[in-house]
């Protein structure tokens, strides 16, 4: 698992969001990319919704049962994970900035072909904490992708390369995939949050 895994902890504003529109609307298929140990999963399950969650690591730890699938695999290779896939939400929480800027177009340029409804997305920002002293901040974001700093990284438990982002260059991201943008707001701890159709 990449980072630490908020959801164990606690479900922020944008998992709270999901939730709602579960509930509001039983039955949904929703997929989860980058689920970790599949806690959010679990509670949109409990909330109405099919699910399926994929994360890089070994994920789900919790009972499967008809309402969750957790399947292993990198979102990079969607398409192959899950070729036929049609679903009415995504949440895509603290993830697609592992991923450089091209491969994360193209994913969300895929997932616009998969996904009915909405999608519910988050990245880090480079206001956030993690990008305070983040070596790639002043090169254009199709050319930043690096590992934090030693000490960085063990206060976030991330080690992997990452591309942080503006609100901005996360706003023409998404519409370039072509998504039309319902919500972006930068939390308090300087996430930037989306809420996509």
């Amino acid at each position: 698992m990449y980072g630490v895994d908020v959801t164990k902890v606690r479900a922020d504003d944008l998992d709270k969001k999901i939730l709602a529109a579960v509930r509001a609307a039983p039955g949904v298929l929703v997929l989860e990319l980058g689920c970790g140990s599949g806690v959010q999963s679990v509670r949109l399950a409990q909330a109405g919704a099919r699910v399926v969650a994929v994360d890089i690591d070994k994920c789900g730890p919790l009972v499967q049962g008809d309402q969750v699938r957790f399947l292993r695999g990198d979102v990079r290779n969607i398409n192959m994970l899950i070729p036929k896939g049609q679903f009415d939400i995504c949440l895509f929480q603290r993830t697609i900035h592992y991923l450089r800027y091209e491969e994360a177009r193209v994913v969300l340029t895929h997932l616009k072909t998969m996904v009915k409804d909405r999608l519910y997305i988050s990245v880090s920002g480079l206001e956030s904490d993690i990008g305070r002293a983040y070596s790639d901040a002043a090169k254009p974001v199709y050319a930043r992708f690096t590992k934090l700093s030693e000490p960085d990284a063990e206060t976030f438990s991330i080690h992997e390369p990452l591309c942080l982002y503006t609100p901005e260059e996360f706003m023409v991201l998404l519409q370039e995939s072509g998504w039309e943008i319902e919500e972006l707001w930068v939390s308090a701890f300087g996430n930037i949050k989306a809420v996509c159709t």
